[in-house]
């Protein structure tokens, strides 16, 4: 697809695949539409998928922060939607899936929610978590205090990122890292609180189709913890854990995320 007007943005957008269901997928911060070109190829001839590059990622436009970014990430995922069809999220882009499923459940057959990062989740059942999580991100949080953003990148890789040495990345990388990484905190309301109650009783009651939560047993010590409070919430919802994967596994383990899926999406 072209990059097109969506939600007041210019979205740029993929379509990979040839099947006869649709799925929409939705990337983590800091990447863009082609990360999922490795989980795309596992269902090239099972589902036609759309993948657009989040504003202020890939070649869709810069973020203007002039609104609630989740909100708009959900407004421009509206506007692929016109009949139902499956979900795949991975990190923030799987919160951006539950808003989709919260808000248009009869639009949603099936979703798959690849390390999602709502962590208010976890601290809303698991109260003990929240300090030692914090402390564990203190220098992330202070870094983004100071607007120091080269810092900031490289430490917010080192707790979610695919195990990259930040000294080996090139120059150029480093700079769309750093220029990227304000984002993750203009986030923070939504995955750190609950602003949009989907942490309710029955706020995914209408919700009738299969639901899959895939975490990496090498990932943060938060995810499984995360998984567990989605999965009493979300009806019809399998928790997976991937052996040896970490955040990162729509990159590092698609064949293994496919296979999962694949289960979630059959009817």
């Amino acid at each position: 697809m072209p990059i097109e007007k969506r939600a007041g943005l210019k979205i740029n957008s993929l379509t990979l695949g040839e099947g006869d269901d649709q799925a929409l997928l939705l990337h983590c911060s800091l990447a863009n539409s082609r990360a999922w070109l490795p989980l795309a190829e596992e269902f090239k001839n099972i589902l036609s998928m759309i993948a657009f590059d989040l504003p202020g990622h890939g070649m869709s436009q810069d973020w203007d922060y002039t609104s609630d970014y989740q909100d708009r990430c959900l407004d421009i995922s509206s506007t692929f939607i016109n009949k139902p069809i499956h979900l795949v999220g991975h990190s923030f882009g799987a919160t951006v899936a539950l808003r989709v499923v919260q808000r248009f459940p009869e639009f949603v057959k099936s979703i798959s929610l690849i390390e999602p990062v709502f962590f208010a989740a976890a601290f809303s059942d698991y109260h003990e978590l929240e300090a030692r999580f914090m402390l564990d991100h203190a220098d992330y949080f202070k870094a983004g205090e100071d607007k120091n953003w080269h810092l900031a990148a490289e430490l917010f890789l080192k707790l979610w990122g695919n195990n990259e040495d930040w000294n080996l990345l090139s120059e150029i990388r480093k700079k769309q890292f750093a220029q990227r990484i304000p984002l993750t905190f203009e986030i923070s309301k939504a995955i750190y609180s609950d602003p949009h109650n989907m942490l309710k009783e029955h706020a995914f009651s209408s919700f009738t189709g299969k639901s899959s939560i895939i975490y990496g047993d090498r990932s943060h010590f938060i995810m499984p913890y995360i998984g567990k409070a989605l999965s009493v919430r979300v009806p019809n919802t399998e928790l997976k854990c991937v052996q040896n994967g970490g955040h990162m596994l729509p990159i590092t383990h698609p064949k293994i995320c496919a296979q999962i899926i694949n289960q979630t999406i059959k009817p």
